[in-house]
């Protein structure tokens, strides 16, 4: 059989086109989700989770079992452990890091707000006044990414829910107490985790000099 090299070209250029995906979180609802779908469409993955005891780890280990099947590998580890992240990097040659990451849950944060500073630095609320230090965190993980691109260049795409200005349906809990969350379809999640990371632009620099806009 014989194979053109306009075949071959395309090839080439497929296979140059694949991501190599750090998943943080990967063990988690969405980060599971996004690395399956990733892994699918043939792009290279590798997952990081610290399987806290936020909920229950037999949860997040059923799911590090299927990732293994479907040959995505997941790291017992914490973001927060430089020198780890420092040995991954060093190691493989990431093109993007699609970070999940965080405590969840805006209840207990009132209960323990340390490990939410650590991780992670209701719609209508202003972003410049949060109301729980769950949201809070997220504001500062915001604010630090904003620094990062001002800095070095650093080409981030951070996702929230609303763009278009519909109303979401809130849920409340029996006792109609003050919480109230809304939901998404998960697949509606993965699609646009995905598109963040085919529609994000290369840094502008390194080593601290940016260059150009990001």
């Amino acid at each position: 059989m014989m194979i053109s090299h306009q075949h071959v070209n395309n090839l080439i250029r497929k296979l140059l086109s694949r991501l190599t995906v750090l998943v943080t979180g990967a063990a988690g609802f969405v980060g599971s989700h996004v690395s399956l779908a990733l892994k699918r469409r043939g792009d290279g993955v590798l997952g990081l989770d610290n399987f806290n005891s936020n909920y229950d780890k037999k949860l997040k280990r059923d799911r590090q079992g299927l990732l293994g099947r479907a040959g995505v590998h997941v790291i017992d580890g914490d973001i927060n452990d430089k020198a780890l992240l420092d040995k991954i990097f060093n190691v493989i040659a990431f093109t993007h890091v699609m970070h999940l990451a965080a405590q969840a849950g805006v209840r207990y944060a009132m209960q323990n707000p340390n490990s939410y500073v650590d991780s992670n630095i209701a719609e209508k609320d202003r972003t410049d006044q949060p109301a729980s230090l769950y949201a809070a965190t997220k504001k500062a993980g915001e604010a630090i990414a904003h620094t990062y691109n001002h800095i070095y260049g650093l080409s981030i795409t951070g996702l929230r829910d609303m763009l278009r200005g519909k109303q979401s349906e809130s849920m409340r809990p029996p006792d109609r107490g003050s919480v109230a969350r809304d939901f998404t379809y998960i697949d509606d999640i993965v699609k646009g985790c995905l598109a963040a990371l085919d529609t994000a632009k290369k840094s502008t620099g390194s080593g601290g000099k940016k260059r150009g806009t990001a």
